[in-house]
């Protein structure tokens, strides 16, 4: 394959095509952009908007008509870039360039209560379990290597976990380690 980008609910793959599973469209850049390696990676706000950064390649884009493109703050404002003029002074000032992606999909939390053990039947030996509070107040347990194996760097390069959440068929739930990450009732 030539290249994907596909946001998966855990993270991005970025390469010359972009391709968006759930219900975001599909786009294929690949034919419309004379370039080999697009280095790109992905923004995704306090409130689960994500854009993909492009600022190597912003003035390809811009010239190319496909896609508006965004100034995107530090401080999660974002500004459309009407003009030229208006892109080149973003660059000069340092400022990220994105394009929409649109809104993650809701999650629920878990805040992480306690680690136990318990034995395995198959091989009496002990497994460590993480334990967490879901924030609808039901309690989870999960094999710690599991966790260990899922889990990703977030923005803030943050550990977090995402798996199904067990109290929401085809939901999410993102594992939080850190109590200040959020607040629960």
């Amino acid at each position: 394959m030539s290249g994907v980008v596909a946001f998966t609910g855990l993270s991005f793959l970025i390469k010359n095509r972009v391709t968006f599973f759930g219900n975001v469209r599909i786009i294929d850049i690949t034919n419309h952009f004379k370039f080999k390696t697009m280095t790109t990676t992905n923004k995704i706000t306090k409130d689960g908007f994500i854009w993909l950064l492009v600022t190597d390649k912003a003035k390809e884009i811009y010239q190319s008509g496909l896609f508006s493109l965004y100034k995107l703050y530090n401080n999660n404002a974002d500004g459309l870039i009407e003009s030229l003029d208006d892109l080149n002074e973003a660059l000069e000032r340092g400022v990220s360039i994105g394009i929409e992606v649109g809104f993650v999909e809701p999650v629920a939390t878990a805040r992480y209560v306690a680690e136990t053990y318990v034995t395995d039947p198959d091989t009496g030996s002990l497994i460590d379990m993480a334990v967490y509070k879901h924030e609808n107040e039901g309690m989870i347990c999960i094999d710690a290597s599991f966790i260990e194996q899922v889990a990703i760097e977030d923005e803030l390069d943050d550990t977090v976990c995402y798996i199904g959440d067990p109290f929401n068929l085809g939901g999410k739930l993102k594992l939080i380690e850190n109590d200040n990450d959020v607040e629960l009732n």
